[in-house]
Protein backbone atom coordinates (compact mmCIF):
# COMPACT_ATOMS: atom_id res chain seq x y z
CA UNK A 1 0.00 0.00 0.00
CA UNK A 2 3.02 2.68 0.59
CA UNK A 3 4.24 1.50 -2.43
CA UNK A 4 1.17 2.28 -4.35
CA UNK A 5 0.51 5.38 -2.14
CA UNK A 6 4.05 7.26 -2.94
CA UNK A 7 4.04 6.03 -6.61
CA UNK A 8 3.66 9.69 -7.35
CA UNK A 9 6.83 10.60 -6.53
CA UNK A 10 8.05 8.51 -10.07
CA UNK A 11 5.93 10.65 -12.34
CA UNK A 12 7.55 13.88 -10.24
CA UNK A 13 10.90 13.18 -9.08
CA UNK A 14 12.73 16.38 -10.92
CA UNK A 15 12.03 18.70 -13.25
CA UNK A 16 12.16 16.56 -16.17
CA UNK A 17 10.03 13.66 -14.95
CA UNK A 18 7.31 16.79 -13.82
CA UNK A 19 7.42 18.22 -17.56
CA UNK A 20 6.77 15.31 -18.84
CA UNK A 21 3.82 14.68 -16.20
CA UNK A 22 2.42 17.47 -16.50
CA UNK A 23 2.00 17.34 -20.74
CA UNK A 24 0.37 13.61 -20.23
CA UNK A 25 -1.86 14.69 -17.64
CA UNK A 26 -2.84 18.04 -19.69
CA UNK A 27 -3.61 15.56 -22.54
CA UNK A 28 -5.71 13.06 -20.77
CA UNK A 29 -7.65 16.04 -19.38
CA UNK A 30 -8.17 18.03 -22.28
CA UNK A 31 -9.19 14.98 -24.24
CA UNK A 32 -10.42 12.48 -22.48
CA UNK A 33 -13.28 11.70 -24.80
CA UNK A 34 -11.03 10.49 -26.97
CA UNK A 35 -9.67 7.42 -24.72
CA UNK A 36 -12.48 5.07 -25.44
CA UNK A 37 -10.95 3.74 -28.71
CA UNK A 38 -7.81 3.31 -27.10
CA UNK A 39 -9.33 1.37 -23.63
CA UNK A 40 -7.04 -2.11 -24.46
CA UNK A 41 -3.69 0.51 -24.44
CA UNK A 42 -4.88 2.17 -21.29
CA UNK A 43 -5.73 -0.90 -19.26
CA UNK A 44 -2.33 -2.12 -20.26
CA UNK A 45 -0.22 0.98 -19.29
CA UNK A 46 -2.62 1.14 -15.85
CA UNK A 47 -1.59 -2.82 -15.12
CA UNK A 48 2.12 -1.98 -16.29
CA UNK A 49 2.14 1.51 -13.46
CA UNK A 50 0.44 -0.63 -10.63
CA UNK A 51 2.45 -3.51 -10.81
CA UNK A 52 5.86 -1.59 -11.29
CA UNK A 53 4.92 0.41 -8.22
CA UNK A 54 4.30 -2.75 -6.04
CA UNK A 55 7.05 -4.69 -6.51
CA UNK A 56 10.06 -1.78 -7.95
CA UNK A 57 12.85 -1.35 -5.56
CA UNK A 58 13.23 2.69 -6.15
CA UNK A 59 10.86 5.45 -7.10
CA UNK A 60 13.66 6.24 -9.83
CA UNK A 61 12.11 7.50 -12.82
CA UNK A 62 14.14 4.92 -14.63
CA UNK A 63 11.87 2.41 -14.34
CA UNK A 64 9.42 4.47 -16.26
CA UNK A 65 10.93 3.16 -19.20
CA UNK A 66 8.83 0.17 -19.14
CA UNK A 67 6.50 1.89 -19.97
CA UNK A 68 7.47 5.27 -21.68
CA UNK A 69 6.21 4.14 -25.07
CA UNK A 70 2.65 3.10 -24.12
CA UNK A 71 2.27 6.75 -22.51
CA UNK A 72 4.29 8.65 -25.49
CA UNK A 73 1.72 5.97 -27.95
CA UNK A 74 -1.19 7.85 -25.80
CA UNK A 75 -0.16 11.27 -25.55
CA UNK A 76 0.52 11.11 -29.67
CA UNK A 77 -2.67 9.45 -30.53
CA UNK A 78 -4.64 12.45 -28.59
CA UNK A 79 -2.77 15.25 -29.85
CA UNK A 80 -3.23 14.41 -33.39
CA UNK A 81 -7.04 14.19 -32.58
CA UNK A 82 -6.72 17.62 -31.77
CA UNK A 83 -7.27 19.16 -34.43
CA UNK A 84 -10.03 16.65 -35.59
CA UNK A 85 -12.04 17.42 -32.35
CA UNK A 86 -15.27 19.33 -32.75
CA UNK A 87 -17.79 21.11 -30.16
CA UNK A 88 -21.01 19.52 -29.41
CA UNK A 89 -23.71 20.35 -27.20
CA UNK A 90 -22.61 19.08 -24.15
CA UNK A 91 -21.39 21.09 -20.58
CA UNK A 92 -17.61 20.00 -21.07
CA UNK A 93 -17.33 21.27 -24.60
CA UNK A 94 -19.18 24.61 -24.03
CA UNK A 95 -16.93 25.03 -21.03
CA UNK A 96 -13.65 23.95 -23.20
CA UNK A 97 -14.35 25.03 -26.65
CA UNK A 98 -12.16 23.51 -29.10
CA UNK A 99 -9.98 25.95 -29.92
CA UNK A 100 -9.64 26.68 -26.13
CA UNK A 101 -8.09 23.16 -26.28
CA UNK A 102 -5.85 23.69 -29.30
CA UNK A 103 -4.81 26.87 -27.31
CA UNK A 104 -4.06 25.28 -23.80
CA UNK A 105 -2.73 21.71 -25.03
CA UNK A 106 -0.23 23.90 -27.70
CA UNK A 107 0.83 26.16 -25.01
CA UNK A 108 1.97 22.92 -22.87
CA UNK A 109 3.44 21.48 -25.75
CA UNK A 110 5.22 24.51 -26.54
CA UNK A 111 6.52 24.62 -22.58
CA UNK A 112 7.62 20.98 -22.71
CA UNK A 113 9.53 21.57 -25.81
CA UNK A 114 11.50 24.59 -24.87
CA UNK A 115 12.33 23.04 -21.57
CA UNK A 116 13.45 20.16 -22.87
CA UNK A 117 15.55 21.12 -25.79
CA UNK A 118 17.05 24.13 -22.73
CA UNK A 119 17.89 20.72 -21.24
CA UNK A 120 19.63 18.71 -23.95
CA UNK A 121 21.79 21.78 -24.84
CA UNK A 122 23.19 21.95 -21.52
CA UNK A 123 23.80 17.93 -20.98
CA UNK A 124 25.41 17.83 -24.72
CA UNK A 125 27.65 20.89 -23.66
CA UNK A 126 29.00 18.76 -20.35
CA UNK A 127 31.29 16.39 -23.00
CA UNK A 128 33.06 19.66 -23.21
CA UNK A 129 34.10 20.21 -19.66
CA UNK A 130 36.41 17.31 -19.43
CA UNK A 131 37.13 14.22 -17.69
CA UNK A 132 35.90 14.45 -13.95
CA UNK A 133 38.23 11.30 -12.92
CA UNK A 134 41.32 12.68 -14.18
CA UNK A 135 42.45 16.03 -12.26
CA UNK A 136 41.38 13.86 -8.91
CA UNK A 137 43.38 11.08 -9.95
CA UNK A 138 46.33 13.33 -10.93
CA UNK A 139 45.68 15.55 -7.39
CA UNK A 140 44.67 13.32 -4.81
CA UNK A 141 45.90 9.84 -5.48
CA UNK A 142 49.60 8.64 -3.96
CA UNK A 143 49.92 5.63 -5.71
CA UNK A 144 49.06 4.54 -9.17
CA UNK A 145 45.12 4.99 -10.02
CA UNK A 146 45.70 0.97 -11.41
CA UNK A 147 46.07 0.03 -8.01
CA UNK A 148 43.15 2.09 -6.01
CA UNK A 149 39.92 1.25 -5.05
CA UNK A 150 37.58 3.86 -4.87
CA UNK A 151 34.16 5.04 -4.06
CA UNK A 152 32.72 7.47 -5.90
CA UNK A 153 29.90 9.31 -7.44
CA UNK A 154 27.88 7.50 -10.33
CA UNK A 155 29.46 9.96 -13.06
CA UNK A 156 32.90 8.70 -11.93
CA UNK A 157 31.93 5.22 -13.23
CA UNK A 158 32.40 4.98 -17.29
CA UNK A 159 35.81 7.66 -16.97
CA UNK A 160 37.19 5.94 -14.15
CA UNK A 161 36.89 1.96 -14.59
CA UNK A 162 39.36 1.52 -17.14
CA UNK A 163 41.82 3.72 -15.13
CA UNK A 164 41.16 2.13 -11.80
CA UNK A 165 41.57 -1.17 -10.39
CA UNK A 166 37.87 -0.81 -8.91
CA UNK A 167 35.46 1.77 -8.67
CA UNK A 168 32.15 1.29 -6.06
CA UNK A 169 29.11 4.12 -6.33
CA UNK A 170 28.24 5.79 -3.35
CA UNK A 171 24.57 5.25 -4.14
CA UNK A 172 25.31 1.40 -3.50
CA UNK A 173 26.33 2.57 0.15
CA UNK A 174 23.07 4.33 0.56
CA UNK A 175 20.97 1.10 -0.25
CA UNK A 176 23.30 -0.45 1.65
CA UNK A 177 22.35 1.55 5.06
CA UNK A 178 18.37 0.83 4.34
CA UNK A 179 19.17 -2.88 5.89
CA UNK A 180 21.38 -0.86 8.68
CA UNK A 181 20.11 -0.26 12.22
CA UNK A 182 22.50 1.81 12.94
CA UNK A 183 22.54 5.33 11.90
CA UNK A 184 22.92 6.87 8.55
CA UNK A 185 27.23 8.12 9.95
CA UNK A 186 27.70 5.75 12.12
CA UNK A 187 26.37 3.02 9.17
CA UNK A 188 28.69 4.42 6.52
CA UNK A 189 31.16 4.09 8.64
CA UNK A 190 30.26 0.42 9.52
CA UNK A 191 30.13 -0.28 6.10
CA UNK A 192 32.74 0.96 4.32
CA UNK A 193 35.38 -0.11 7.05
CA UNK A 194 34.17 -3.90 5.40
CA UNK A 195 35.37 -3.14 1.89
CA UNK A 196 39.10 -2.15 1.14
CA UNK A 197 38.78 1.25 0.07
CA UNK A 198 41.44 2.88 -0.82
CA UNK A 199 39.90 6.55 -1.45
CA UNK A 200 36.47 7.90 -0.91
CA UNK A 201 34.81 10.95 -3.06
CA UNK A 202 31.06 11.96 -1.25
CA UNK A 203 28.98 14.87 -3.63
CA UNK A 204 26.88 16.95 -1.85
CA UNK A 205 23.92 14.93 -1.94
CA UNK A 206 25.50 12.08 -0.57
CA UNK A 207 27.48 13.88 1.77
CA UNK A 208 24.59 15.03 4.11
CA UNK A 209 22.32 11.29 2.68
CA UNK A 210 25.14 9.54 4.69
CA UNK A 211 25.91 11.72 7.67
CA UNK A 212 29.07 12.95 6.84
CA UNK A 213 28.53 16.62 7.33
CA UNK A 214 28.47 15.82 10.98
CA UNK A 215 30.79 13.19 11.13
CA UNK A 216 33.53 14.52 14.05
CA UNK A 217 37.61 14.26 13.43
CA UNK A 218 37.64 11.61 16.08
CA UNK A 219 35.39 8.91 14.19
CA UNK A 220 37.48 9.69 11.12
CA UNK A 221 40.65 8.94 12.80
CA UNK A 222 38.88 5.83 14.69
CA UNK A 223 37.84 4.33 11.20
CA UNK A 224 41.31 5.09 9.62
CA UNK A 225 39.67 8.08 7.23
CA UNK A 226 41.67 11.15 6.47
CA UNK A 227 40.33 14.15 4.71
CA UNK A 228 42.17 15.11 2.31
CA UNK A 229 39.47 17.79 0.41
CA UNK A 230 36.20 19.07 2.18
CA UNK A 231 33.84 21.57 0.13
CA UNK A 232 30.71 22.10 -0.12
CA UNK A 233 30.26 19.58 -3.73
CA UNK A 234 32.55 17.27 -2.96
CA UNK A 235 34.16 15.15 0.09
CA UNK A 236 37.93 13.32 -0.15
CA UNK A 237 39.08 11.16 1.82
CA UNK A 238 41.40 8.96 2.03
CA UNK A 239 41.76 5.43 3.94
CA UNK A 240 44.94 4.79 6.14
CA UNK A 241 45.71 1.43 6.44
CA UNK A 242 46.15 -0.05 9.78
CA UNK A 243 49.46 -0.72 11.27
Amino acid sequence: MQNLLDEHMRFFHSPVEISFSVLFLVSIFILYRKLKPQRNLVCYLAVLVITLALFSVHKSSKYMLIYLPYMVILISGLINELPADKCDASSTARKYPRLGKQLGLGFVILLYLFFNIQLDASIATEKYKGDPVEPIINRYLEKPAGECRLLAPMEFIFSGMEKLKSIQSELAYSEMLKSNKAGSKIGFLQIQSNFDIDYIILSEEYISQLGMDKVSPAELITNNLEVLYRGKQFMILKKQKNP
